[in-house]
C-alpha cells in the first residue's frame, strides 16, 4: 500500500511537470504610459503599492512592480519606496494603457 501511493504521487508529479512545460506563458503587455502625475501625502501605514493602487480605482495597469517602484523613485528625487515618510508629499504616476 505504501509503495502504490509512493508512485501515485511520483506519477502526480511528473504529471504536473510536463503540463506545466506544456503551458506557453502569457505576453505581458508593457504598452503604458505615466499620463500625469498626482501628489498625495502619506499616512501611516500606506505603500507606494496601496496608493497606486487607490490612485488607479484598484487596479493598476502595469504587471511589473518593480516598474512603479522605479518611476515612484525617479519621480521623487531617488526616495526609497520601502521607507515613506508619514505625512510627506510624493508624486505617484499615473499610467494608461
Amino acid at each position: 500500500m505504501k509503495r502504490l501511493v509512493i508512485f501515485l504521487l511520483l506519477l502526480l508529479s511528473i504529471m504536473s511537470i510536463a503540463d506545466d512545460l506544456k503551458t506557453e506563458p502569457q505576453a505581458v503587455n508593457n504598452d503604458f504610459k505615466i499620463q500625469a502625475l498626482q501628489q498625495h501625502r502619506v499616512q501611516p501605514g500606506e505603500t507606494v503599492l496601496s496608493i497606486s493602487e487607490h490612485i488607479h480605482n484598484g487596479q493598476i495597469p502595469i504587471s511589473d512592480i518593480s516598474l512603479l517602484l522605479e518611476d515612484f523613485s525617479r519621480y521623487n528625487n531617488n526616495a526609497d519606496p520601502y521607507a515613506l515618510i508619514n505625512g510627506k508629499t510624493y508624486y505617484f504616476p499615473i499610467y494608461t494603457d
